[in-house]
């Protein structure tokens, strides 16, 4: 289907702005909520349709470095999943829609980083309310690792062109490798980029297992509109087929260099080519700095970050649908905490019971 690109899309966090994961209280009950955009009928049952899709698992015994962690956010009675990156012991960087009061789960943005749909966010949630994770799958009903203990955002009250945060914790996190930071640059069109997260995955694991995708091409840059009407800010890139629930706020990491390079914003539906926002880390310095003088230490910056000529060819212009393709359907929304209803499965994970519901983005 059509990914909604001159409409609303979906945030991302159990893929770029739907809600993913609820935990309903008083019951040990794990509530994932998948996203979906007028999908037939017949695609409401309990297969595992949305996810990183063509990835593998993410397990230590391969990405024993790996530092990506999931966030458990309360939203009220009601939790959500999300995924960051490690840039310090004590730093995370995720997207800004994974930690703020979202007010708007639609989202529709044009190629100057202005919203066409009004505010999506009133502020930040409390610290308190975000849990952090580690592993390859963890048990999301035991105690965290760490918590948040401040939170730096953008100003301004919507995502577009700068969905982005970075979260300083309680407590260091011991025996991870943080990652490098590019901050001198956009994406290049044409780089490959790896997509790492916690959210629906195509190979029938539950949601909350880190899944990662390697290899992937950027196939625009902002400002512009891109061949697939893809509006992007000067700080957003677009990629293809990856990233979906659960995995917003994760990183975009360079396969040449190692380094983030952005997290995930928003997108159409999961097994779209073409339309899947990721938030550029360039532009964002003063709030890199602004979380490490709390933190203490400073970023591990991107060393040689790559030029056009360092990665060859662009990437094929048909990897997306041609400039030409008639125009995209429109688009869905959905208002916070509401579904787009549709038959939904329950599986056992870890003594919790897991319901996967479709959402709107």
């Amino acid at each position: 289907m059509a990914f909604p690109r001159l409409g609303f899309v979906r945030i991302l966090r159990n893929f770029p702005f739907s809600r993913p994961v609820n935990w309903i209280a008083g019951a040990p009950v794990l509530v994932i909520l998948a996203a979906g955009c007028g999908q037939d009928s017949d695609a409401q049952g309990t297969s595992d349709e949305h996810a990183i899709f063509g990835g593998i698992r993410d397990d230590d015994t391969t990405s024993a470095k790996s530092a990506v962690v999931a966030l458990r956010i309360r939203r009220g009675n009601n939790y959500d999943l999300c995924s960051a990156s490690v840039l310090a012991p004590n730093v995370l960087l995720t997207a800004r829609h994974c930690v703020g009061e979202v007010i708007s789960e639609a989202v529709a943005c044009d190629e100057n980083g202005n919203s066409t749909n009004g505010d999506h966010v009133a502020g930040d949630e409390p610290p308190e309310a975000i849990g952090v994770f580690v592993g390859t799958s963890p048990s999301f009903g035991k105690t965290p690792t760490a918590m948040a203990k401040s939170i730096y955002s953008p100003p301004g009250r919507v995502f577009c062109n700068s969905d982005i945060s970075l979260i300083v914790i309680d407590r260091p996190l011991d025996g991870i490798q943080p990652y490098a930071l590019r901050l001198s640059a956009n994406a290049r069109e044409g780089e490959k980029i790896r997509a790492v997260g916690y959210g629906r995955n195509d190979a029938k694991v539950p949601m909350g297992t880190r899944f990662r995708k390697d290899q992937v091409p950027v196939l625009a840059i902002g400002r512009g509109i891109s061949q697939s009407h893809t509006h992007l800010g000067e700080f957003e890139f677009e990629v293809g087929e990856s990233i979906c629930e659960g995995d917003s706020g994760g990183p975009a990491i360079s396969e040449t260099t190692g380094a983030v390079i952005g997290v995930v914003s928003r997108g159409g539906n999961c097994g779209d080519d073409s339309g899947n926002v990721y938030t550029a880390t360039v532009g964002f310095k003063d709030l890199v700095d602004k979380a490490f003088a709390e933190a203490g230490g400073a970023p591990i910056i991107e060393a040689n970050t790559p030029s056009e000529a360092d990665l060859g060819p662009a990437s094929d212009p048909g990897q997306g649908p041609p400039a030409t393709s008639p125009p995209p359907k429109s688009g869905c929304s959905a208002a916070p905490g509401s579904t787009s209803g549709g038959a939904f499965s329950v599986l056992a994970l870890l003594g919790l019971s897991l319901v996967a519901r479709r959402r709107r983005r």
